[in-house]
C-alpha cells in the first residue's frame, strides 16, 4: 500500500487539496496496522510544502469491523439455510425479512410480502385480533411469545406452526420491531408424533 500511500500524498501536494488516505502497514513486528491520515497541504512563501495534519491508528476499528462483517455473513447464512422460517416485522407489522423457510412454508416468495403487512395473509380471519395483540405487545418491548397457532398457506391451505416471536430493541432500549422463528408442525400434530 505504500505506492497508494505515495501517490495521495503527491497528488495532495500538486493539487494543493487536504489529503485522506487509509491503508495498511507491517510493523517491525510483523503485526498488521491500519492507519489513516488526514492532513492539509500548505505552500510557503519559499515553495516549500509544510503539512498540517494527523496520523491514526485504526487497526482496533477495522478488526472490529471485520469481525461485524463475518459475524453478519454467518448469520445471514443461517437465516438464508435453516429450515425455520425467520420473519423480520418492523412496528407497522410490515416485513423486513423474509427467508427461504418462509416462502416454502407460506408459499409467498419474498419480493411478496418484503415491505407489506402480512398478518392477514398468514393468520385465519378468526385468529386475527389475537395475533394483532400479540405484535402489539411485541412492539411495546414486551418479553417474547411462543405460541402455537393455527395459519394459511399462499394457496389457502390451513396448517398449524410454532412461534417465537421475540422484540427488536434499538440502543434506547425501544422495541423497533419483532423477529419471529416459525415452524410448519401440522404433520406432528396430526399424526400426533
Amino acid at each position: 500500500e505504500r505506492q497508494s500511500f505515495e501517490e495521495s500524498l503527491m497528488m495532495a501536494t500538486l493539487t494543493g487539496q487536504p489529503w485522506v488516505w487509509t491503508g495498511k502497514f507491517y510493523h517491525r513486528s510483523g503485526e498488521e496496522r491500519w492507519l489513516q491520515g488526514v492532513a492539509r497541504p500548505q505552500r510557503s512563501e519559499d515553495g516549500d510544502v509544510i503539512w498540517d495534519g494527523l496520523m491514526i491508528n485504526i487497526s482496533e476499528q477495522k478488526r472490529l469491523d471485520h469481525a461485524i462483517a463475518n459475524s453478519e455473513q454467518r448469520l445471514s447464512l443461517l437465516v438464508r439455510s435453516t429450515p425455520l422460517a425467520v420473519i423480520e416485522w418492523n412496528c407497522k407489522s410490515e416485513v423486513l425479512e423474509w427467508n427461504p423457510a418462509a416462502e416454502k412454508i407460506f408459499g409467498y416468495r419474498r419480493a411478496e410480502v418484503i415491505g407489506h403487512t402480512a398478518v392477514p395473509l398468514l393468520t385465519p380471519h378468526s385468529s386475527l385480533s389475537q395475533i394483532e395483540n400479540v405484535m402489539n405487545q411485541l412492539f411495546q418491548g414486551a418479553g417474547g411469545t411462543h405460541l402455537i397457532i393455527q395459519n394459511m398457506t399462499r394457496e389457502g391451505k390451513q396448517i398449524i406452526c410454532e412461534w417465537h416471536n421475540a422484540p427488536t430493541i434499538d440502543l434506547n432500549g425501544k422495541a423497533k420491531g419483532v423477529i419471529s422463528i416459525v415452524q410448519d408442525i401440522t404433520d406432528r400434530i396430526v399424526t400426533g408424533k
